[in-house]
């Protein structure tokens, strides 16, 4: 997903572990070229 546009209050829903869950963006890492992300 593209998420350079998004704010921080738009969740993605995830599938983790078999249960239902809702990520939100917290930051971009830009060491490791990824978004880090935090489960709500």
């Amino acid at each position: 997903m593209q998420l350079d546009a998004w704010d921080d209050e738009t969740s993605i829903p995830a599938v983790l572990d078999g249960e239902h869950s809702v990520l939100y963006r917290q930051h971009y890492d830009q060491k490791s070229d990824a978004w880090i992300m935090r489960l709500a």
